[in-house]
């Protein structure tokens, strides 16, 4: 259940109290209404998948105006309109919904005065009457793929001392019902787009490679401040780094482990649409080339291209992340962005007339472009049984005749052939499988780059400080428990840090 909701049965105090208390109690139903009693508030909407949109329209109080989320299913796939129509995970989601909808009941008339809906919290939340915020409920609207309406209704709060059971009424209809109902009307970006955004297991990661290089601009132009790259990896069970003094250093693993499990729960709090040139070219398999457009574009999400090298840096560096198959994932980490709302989910500007003390606190968030590729030079080694069998030979002080030593060297050179078959096959069947990550490399790296390529991604600060490292924090004294820097931040601390709430 969300905040909305949990929130949204507390008890006012005073005559709004009274009045909700008053309106608990049983009421007599007469003629019209008693016929109305125990029947569904949308007899034509039974089929949970004929649901193709939903939109949720609530007051913001901080915005002073009404907010409206919308999904809607377009062109084969789910989307959200208000975010650059970008992919959803709604249809399980919207057919729950849907479900609990059609299960409504018309259980129960506690009111038809519209004096009574402040009480109720059932005033349409797009009245330009100038309602208290509080009294406003959440529109919920559902359509079907031609648009038509299946079903609208206003929830308002919940009922003092029952579980699930909430004031509702359609909206254009005085009647206020006491229904029961189990929805999560999330209005939140984060809420309804898929979690798994890398698609990356941390345990499939063998090499990370950290480009702690900054670009600085100044005067219109860009200076690069480079530092050489660090590399660490795993090739079997121990992360290694070149250069380390085996006496004295070591690999601090805690932190390469806070880094990989961040990469494959990254978290984003906003997205913002690639110009299509941009992302058409980022789709292709030989590189690409930025027109002027996307060189601006670029800039301002703290990116420089080099026409003259073909190559793109990153104001604050890059990760690449190495995964056994040869899928190569490069974190671009870019400027930083201060917003709330949905400027910082959605980049949408906040109206002038609206701009005032009482929006949300900002938050620091930094622009994140991935890529990726494939690299056969990336591809983990496969575990090889590198020990060939040796011809056998035994040092026998008996005396021997020719025949029993002929015997014996007949059965060493059985036995020897025997272990050469074995072999073959060991190596034979690890060849086999280091051909299969590969070809499975190849294909997944199209899909994820073609998966990334629309898309410039906004990271709150603490994911950002995870994955962003330099050799100091990758490098502690042997046998220390933590690094220079001390224990490294836990790679998830259980929070959704979705912004765009605007409650």
């Amino acid at each position: 259940m969300n905040e909305w909701m949990k929130t949204g049965g507390v008890l006012l105090a005073g005559a709004i109290l009274a009045t909700i208390t008053g309106l608990t109690g049983p009421k007599a139903i007469k003629g019209e209404a008693f016929a109305e009693q125990g029947k569904p508030f949308f007899p034509a909407f039974t089929d949970p998948e004929a649901a193709q949109s939903l939109q949720v329209v609530e007051w913001d109080a901080t915005a002073a105006q009404p907010f409206t989320f919308k999904v809607e299913f377009r062109d084969g796939r789910w989307v959200i309109p208000s975010h650059h129509n970008y992919p959803a995970d709604a249809k399980d989601r919207l057919a729950k919904t849907a479900t609990s909808v059609i299960g409504m009941l018309k259980d129960s008339i506690r009111t038809e005065r519209k004096e009574d809906y402040p009480a109720c919290g059932v005033v349409d939340p797009e009245d330009s009457s100038g309602a208290d915020p509080k009294a406003r409920g959440r529109r919920l609207t559902l359509r079907d793929g031609a648009g038509n309406v299946l079903a609208d209704l206003i929830i308002g709060r919940k009922m003092p001392g029952e579980k699930n059971r909430w004031f509702v009424r359609v909206p254009d209809q005085r009647r206020v019902y006491s229904v029961a109902l189990d929805l999560d009307l999330s209005t939140r970006f984060t809420d309804w787009i898929e979690t798994d955004l890398t698609r990356i297991k941390a345990d499939s990661v063998w090499r990370l490679v950290v480009k702690d290089y900054e670009v600085v601009a100044e005067g219109g132009v860009a200076r690069l401040n480079p530092r050489p790259p660090v590399s660490v990896e795993k090739p079997r069970d121990t992360w290694t780094m070149q250069g380390l003094d085996p006496a004295a250093e070591e690999v601090n693993a805690a932190t390469v482990g806070t880094m990989t499990q961040t990469v494959e729960g990254l978290k984003i709090v906003g997205i913002r649409k690639k110009p299509e040139g941009l992302s058409r070219d980022l789709k292709r398999r030989d590189g690409f080339k930025v027109d002027d457009r996307s060189f601006s574009d670029l800039i301002a999400r703290g990116y420089f291209y080099d026409d003259r090298s073909g190559t793109l840096y990153s104001k604050q560096g890059e990760l690449e992340v190495h995964c056994e198959d040869g899928v190569v994932a490069t974190l671009r980490f870019g400027d930083i962005f201060t917003g709330s709302g949905l400027g910082l989910s959605s980049g949408a500007d906040e109206p002038e007339e609206k701009k005032d003390d009482r929006k949300p606190a900002a938050k620091e968030a930094r622009y994140l472009m991935i890529t990726a590729h494939f690299d056969e030079k990336a591809l983990r080694p496969e575990a090889m049984d590198e020990n060939m069998p040796k011809p056998g030979y035994r040092v026998d002080t008996r005396p021997l005749t020719r025949w029993q030593r002929e015997q014996l060297d007949d059965q060493r050179a059985k036995d020897h052939a025997k272990a050469m078959e074995a072999f073959k096959g060991r190596m034979m069947e690890a060849g086999k499988k280091f051909n299969a990550r590969k070809e499975a490399g190849i294909k997944r790296a199209k899909q994820l780059q073609d998966r990334f390529a629309d898309w410039y991604y906004v990271i709150d600060a603490e994911s950002f400080a995870k994955v962003h490292v330099d050799r100091k924090a990758l490098v502690k004294g042997k046998g220390e428990e933590f690094g220079p820097e001390g224990p490294p931040p836990g790679p998830d601390d259980g929070h959704d840090h979705g912004p765009d709430d605007p409650h």
